[in-house]
């Protein structure tokens, strides 16, 4: 069992809301756990203290939450950055901190919005990517299916094995098209190329047979 001045010590390392989080739980700690928190909370300024950076900390999160909500909403309409950083306002917030929000979250959707966009090499590289993914996956399908028991396997592992050709399909348009599966063109292919790749392993087992 920790003594009090050890406790202490692990206490002091806490943040305010690991301090609330013992103390609210305090009835299942030892008194010498008891008597090192109490100490620990006197010296950051008493409990109401801590509570109070508590709801503090909260209002903060609450209101970066609200900026963020507010630029992605705007970002998506299409209003640019410089109009956002002269209207949206904060009681709580510094006009730094707020720049510094609506920056990182602008250029948060404007990833979003180019990752969605459909181009000519989204289409281009969707078409090699599908094609590939259904021939890499095929083969990789087939070889479960010829090397593998021939039994009937659990459904969670039939399901794993299938989840994990998903992502090969995934994985394969993605490196093609360099966009992610938000993008239309690329969830269409792998959509695609996973029931193509499931059927091409089923036709090379047909051909080749188990081993």
């Amino acid at each position: 069992m920790l003594t009090v001045e050890e406790l202490i010590s692990q206490y002091s390392g806490y943040t305010d809301k690991e301090l609330y989080d013992v103390h609210v739980n305090i009835e299942g700690y030892s008194d010498e756990a008891r008597e090192a928190l109490e100490k620990v909370v006197k010296k950051r300024g008493g409990l109401e203290s801590l509570i109070a950076r508590l709801k503090d900390e909260q209002k903060i999160e609450a209101e970066k939450v609200r900026i963020a909500t507010e630029v992605n909403m705007l970002g998506m309409k299409g209003v640019d950055v410089s109009f956002m950083i002269a209207t949206i306002q904060s009681d709580i917030l510094s006009p730094k901190q707020v720049a510094g929000i609506i920056d990182h979250t602008y250029r948060q959707v404007q990833l979003e919005i180019e990752d969605s966009r459909i181009k000519s090499r989204t289409v281009f590289g969707g078409l090699i990517g599908t094609v590939l993914a259904s021939l890499i996956g095929g083969a990789l399908w087939g070889l479960r299916l010829i090397y593998g028991p021939q039994q009937a396997m659990e459904i969670r592992i039939e399901l794993i094995l299938l989840f994990g050709l998903l992502l090969v399909c995934y994985g394969i348009i993605k490196l093609c098209v360099r966009q992610s599966w938000k993008n239309s063109v690329v969830l269409i292919g792998i959509v695609l190329s996973f029931l193509l790749a499931i059927f091409l392993g089923m036709r090379l087992f047909d051909v080749i047979g188990p081993r």
